[in-house]
């Protein structure tokens, strides 16, 4: 699919027009009536994207913008990050404990995102939610048939002990489902912190059960990771409702992580800084870059730091 046609759009930076009408004394300012968005504070455009991060009814959708939409992106980060923190002990993973991973994890992300938008119809949600109010249903049946899939394929392929974990973790997740969808009230920022404790802990299954006893060289990596979760999450909610200033909390977590990547074995170490200073470094430009991009690459830059590592 083609990219937004910049030429279609009509004063793209949303800058105030001037009325020069001579029976007027001075210049009147008449600020334009394109993306009236109050959280559009800069309309600054970046590959094609708004700062709002919000599709327009006939405007053709990005192809880098598809994983997120479809919510692959979710499933790539937890696989590359399991095979990495994997291959850091020595050892390698067997391919159904990632599949088992991916399928799991793609299918909650679906049905987690059709269990938010099943009743609302409000037409200002960001891309992701809008595009899964659409095609709701299937977005339900996808999930849903991508965490049988997941189970199935953990049933048939990995170890009793694996079985175990993952079991017990299927109930905290159905717990999360339930507490964040269905619960009466919910505290301000749980459901990004339940989401950074949950990715991080399903990446770490096969650590829990088949390295144990090395628990003091990849435990802190796994509570750093769980960390740039809750980072990413946290800040994606803040850019798209449009919060202003840098915020002292995403700083607290971004300081945590690099307390907990000096206590980390190399080369994570050096994973975790380059994570966590690229989050930083992409909300230090927020007010340059679209809302649409900012969702995208702040998941790209939790890869890049393991392309690096691999080729030093």
């Amino acid at each position: 699919m083609s990219n937004i046609d910049f030429h279609s759009i009509e004063n793209p930076l949303n800058t105030p027009k001037v009325n020069s009408d001579p029976t007027l004394n001075q210049s009147t300012i008449i600020p334009s009536t394109i993306n009236e968005d109050n959280s559009n504070r800069t309309n600054i455009l970046f590959l094609g994207c708004s700062q709002s991060g919000y599709l327009k009814e006939g405007q053709s959708i990005p192809w880098w913008l598809l994983p997120n939409l479809l919510a692959l992106d979710a499933p790539i980060v937890a696989v590359c990050w399991q095979r990495f923190l994997y291959a850091n002990l020595g050892q390698s993973l067997n391919v159904p404990a990632s599949v088992t991973l991916g399928l799991v994890v793609w299918g909650l992300y679906l049905l987690d995102r059709g269990l938010d938008n099943r009743k609302t119809q409000n037409t200002s949600l960001p891309d992701r939610h809008r595009f899964a109010q659409r095609y709701n249903r299937l977005f339900m049946g996808v999930g849903l048939t991508g965490m049988l899939l997941g189970v199935l394929t953990a049933f048939v392929y990995l170890p009793a002990l694996s079985l175990l974990s993952g079991t017990i973790l299927g109930v905290l997740l159905l717990l999360y489902l339930i507490i964040v969808h269905y619960a009466p009230f919910r505290l301000s920022g749980s459901k990004e912190f339940l989401v950074g404790i949950m990715f991080a802990a399903g990446v770490a299954i096969p650590l829990f059960t088949h390295f144990p006893d090395q628990m003091s060289i990849w435990f802190p990596v796994v509570v750093g990771f769980a960390f740039l979760c809750w980072l990413n999450c946290l800040l994606i909610d803040r850019w798209e409702k449009g919060s202003i200033g840098f915020g002292l909390f995403p700083m607290m977590i971004s300081s945590i992580i690099a307390v907990i990547a000096l206590l980390s074995p190399t080369p994570c170490n050096l994973v975790l800084f380059m994570a966590d200073s690229f989050i930083l470094l992409l909300h230090l430009l927020r007010n340059r870059l679209g809302v649409r991009f900012l969702r995208v690459a702040v998941d790209f830059v939790l890869i890049i730091p393991l392309g690096i590592e691999k080729i030093l």
